[in-house]
């Protein structure tokens, strides 16, 4: 190997602390000739001492080698001429664009045929379930093809995008295929849907070695309007059956049904809009913060507005605010939302109630100026307590006195 090398650097002249130092360098034929202009020098103990020379061991080991043939001369290789594009080349990042996973050449075939699961093992539940879900769901012309070229999931979606996905099937599971429905909020009970399929808990099939999955059978309210049906199967005979196919056509139903609804008023499907006073009595929804007070403040509170001004009409359709109103005029608001306390504001003509009159209801009383020109009262609470002192009871009766007068 040395006798081919362009040029050699030879380093010593012993090994370890005996070396570090460059013996000489050159072509093979410059070392040997080197180590023999030095040969008189060996074994006398003044290598590298006041100008001498040091001693070759490459040179004298390389002479004979030399002798038993001339070195070829070799091109020098040209690092710089190799790094330069040539006809032909192919970027890397090129290599394989062109090309396409099975799952996007043939997505049925894929998931229902050649499947591979997450852990690399062929998957073991029937193909042919997956295809029976999806050829009924077709023969209903309201939803699109199904879309067959992702790894892991089948999606089916209404035939115009809006309104998301229907079903999606997921296929990466060695045992168990898993079919989730989304259909309007409400559609079906759980209980039911088990009794309906008499689906065994994967625990008991002796046939899959797989255990403690939970119920085959789910039902689960999402936030907002929807609500998520899961279904896992391993074998076609488990789906095939009229009990499924009604299911499937209660389904596409609910979902379409929820799709008109978004379609035409959106806002009417808010939480709040759809619970109303429950929503507000709830604990979802609030602004960033602990809770410190009770639910029984609300309730109280509630109570006593109602109580009081029976005529006015409290609008829950509000994210964070209930306003209680006679005719077109709000009486009193409240701000369910706070997690420092409920908050209550009256709505007054200016000047008619000092701070002096609110000092001891609740707490952070406050007299601040409504852009109509009235003062607006704000009393916070954190108990029910403080909702039930007699002052304030006082108070809501003779402004409920003044403005049934006033309207």
């Amino acid at each position: 190997v040395i006798k081919t090398a362009d040029w050699i650097i030879d380093l010593g002249p012993e090994a370890g602390s005996g070396g570090g130092w460059i013996v000489t360098e050159g072509t093979p034929e410059d070392v040997v000739a080197y180590s023999k202009s030095v040969k008189g020098l060996r074994g006398n103990g003044t290598e590298g001492q006041n100008g001498n020379p040091f001693r070759s061991h490459t040179g004298e080991m390389l002479a004979p080698v030399l002798e038993s043939g001339v070195r070829e001369e070799r091109e020098v290789f040209n690092a710089k001429a190799a790094r330069k594009k040539q006809q032909g080349d192919l970027d890397l990042k090129q290599v394989g664009k062109g090309s396409k996973m099975p799952w996007q050449t043939d997505g049925r075939k894929w998931h229902t045929e050649d499947r591979v699961a997450h852990n690399g093992n062929s998957a073991k539940w029937e193909g042919e379930a997956l295809g029976l879900v999806i050829d009924e769901i077709e023969t209903d012309d309201r939803f699109a093809p199904a879309k067959w070229d992702n790894r892991t999931v089948v999606e089916v979606i209404k035939k115009k995008k809006k309104g998301g996905w229907f079903l999606h099937a997921l296929t990466g599971d060695e045992w168990l295929l898993s079919l989730k429905f989304r259909v309007k909020k409400n559609t079906f009970n759980q209980e039911e849907l088990q009794k309906r399929f008499g689906l065994k808990d994967v625990d008991d099939l002796d046939e899959i070695p797989v255990y403690g999955r939970g119920d085959r059978v789910r039902v689960k309210n999402l936030k907002g309007p929807w609500q998520e049906i899961t279904i896992t199967v391993h074998w076609l005979r488990e789906i095939d059956t009229p009990e499924f196919r009604q299911f499937l056509s209660e389904a596409r139903d609910g979902f379409l049904k929820q799709i008109q609804q978004v379609k035409l008023n959106p806002d009417d499907l808010m939480p709040w809009k759809v619970l109303g006073k429950k929503w507000h009595l709830s604990r979802k929804g609030f602004l960033k913060g602990k809770i410190r007070w009770d639910m029984e403040v609300l309730e109280t509170l509630f109570d006593l507005l109602e109580e009081i001004v029976p005529k006015a009409k409290p609008e829950w359709g509000g994210k964070v605010l209930v306003n209680f109103k006679t005719k077109d005029e709000t009486f009193a608001t409240v701000h369910t939302k706070r997690p420092k306390a409920v908050e209550l504001y009256l709505h007054v003509e200016p000047g008619r109630i000092p701070l002096g009159r609110v000092l001891d209801l609740g707490m952070d009383r406050e007299i601040v100026k409504h852009p109509n020109g009235q003062d607006v009262v704000k009393l916070c609470f954190q108990t029910k307590k403080q909702v039930q002192v007699d002052e304030l009871k006082t108070l809501l009766e003779e402004l409920a006195q003044e403005h049934a007068k006033s309207s």
